[in-house]
C-alpha cells in the first residue's frame, strides 16, 4: 500500500495514514515504522486450548464466546499521537487511565481501550 502511495506522489504520513494489523516484528523497523494493531496472541491462545480442552472433556459443554482487547501501537506511518490532550477529550482520556480503562505505552505508542476505543483512537490519530 505504501509502495502504491508513493508511486502516486502521496507521502506517508503527511498526505496518506497507514495502519496495518497484527503488529508483525517487521513493523518496527525503522524503515517501515508502521502503525499497527497488536492482538493479545498468547493470551489468546491460551483460552483457545482452555476451552478446547473442556470441550473435548465434556461433548456437552456450552459452547464459550471470548473478547480481547487489542493495542493501537501508533508509530510513524499515521504522524503522531497528540503531545497535549484537546480540551474536549482531555478529561475522559485521564478518566479511562485512572479506571484502568486503557493503556498509554510512549514510544511506539500503544493505546487500548475497552470503553471507548474507537473515539480515543480517532481522536489520537487527529493532527
Amino acid at each position: 500500500m505504501i509502495d502504491a502511495a508513493l508511486e502516486h506522489g502521496l507521502r506517508v504520513p503527511e498526505d496518506l495514514w497507514v495502519a496495518y494489523y497484527d503488529d508483525i516484528p517487521m513493523s518496527a523497523w525503522k524503515a517501515l515504522n508502521l502503525t499497527t494493531v497488536r492482538q493479545p496472541i498468547d493470551e489468546m491462545a491460551e483460552v483457545a486450548l482452555k476451552i478446547l480442552l473442556n470441550r473435548i472433556g465434556d461433548n456437552a459443554a456450552p459452547i464459550q464466546q471470548e473478547r480481547f482487547t487489542p493495542e493501537l501501537v501508533v508509530r510513524g506511518s499515521t504522524g503522531h499521537m497528540p503531545t497535549t490532550p484537546r480540551a474536549d477529550d482531555a478529561g475522559a482520556r485521564q478518566a479511562a487511565l485512572r479506571t484502568g480503562r486503557a493503556s498509554v505505552r510512549a514510544g511506539g505508542q500503544s493505546v487500548s481501550s475497552s470503553k471507548s476505543r474507537r473515539s480515543w483512537i480517532s481522536s489520537a490519530l487527529r493532527p
